[in-house]
């Protein structure tokens, strides 16, 4: 296992992967949210952790599986990996965000933003913690509450003990993501 999870190297094949995807996209003429376009980057990356990784198991869907669970612990981290991507500086989960282990927190934008063109450019930002219910955000629940979903904001990380893997966190006088191209 090498010493960081996330590797550029992954992150060139999920760049890779995920334009090759765009254009599948854009042959059919499908229009996809930037919501669902993250939902396809994760699974994109959890099936490149998941082959880089020997013996491990992606969930390949299951909400209620682990994104990825390791053959071999992660430094002392354990086997669980969860993977969540925005195209914010904020990650959302659902109620299974409840669920404790080692998550790959990736933000990704794409230059121009319509994928209807013939070259796409991909920065990310991307960084790994241990997380456990009570690490995340929760919203006030009340009769007019449309939406419900955990979140974990990027400046969270600078309090807590973090991996990062790409890209940067600015902390000049307004704090910010730094995105590095791929």
């Amino acid at each position: 296992m090498s010493e960081n999870l996330i590797t550029k190297e992954m992150l060139v094949e999920l760049s890779t992967n995920f334009k090759g995807l765009l254009k599948t996209y854009e042959k059919y003429g499908l229009v996809k949210n930037k919501k669902s376009l993250s939902e396809d980057m994760s699974g994109l990356l959890e099936n490149i952790v998941s082959d880089y990784y020997d013996n491990s198991k992606p969930a390949k869907g299951d909400d209620n599986k682990p994104d990825v669970t390791l053959f071999t612990p992660y430094k002392n981290y354990g086997n669980i990996i969860e993977i969540k991507s925005t195209t914010t500086n904020t990650w959302r989960g659902g109620k299974l965000s409840k669920r404790p282990g080692y998550y790959v927190l990736l933000s990704w934008q794409m230059f121009p933003e319509t994928y209807f063109c013939n070259n796409v450019t991909l920065k990310f930002f991307c960084a790994g913690i241990f997380l456990t219910e009570n690490d995340w955000d929760k919203k006030d629940l009340d009769e007019d509450t449309t939406y419900y979903a955990t979140s974990y904001p990027f400046k969270k990380l600078l309090d807590n003990d973090h991996e990062l893997y790409y890209g940067n966190i600015h902390l000049g006088k307004r704090i910010q993501l730094i995105y590095n191209e791929i």
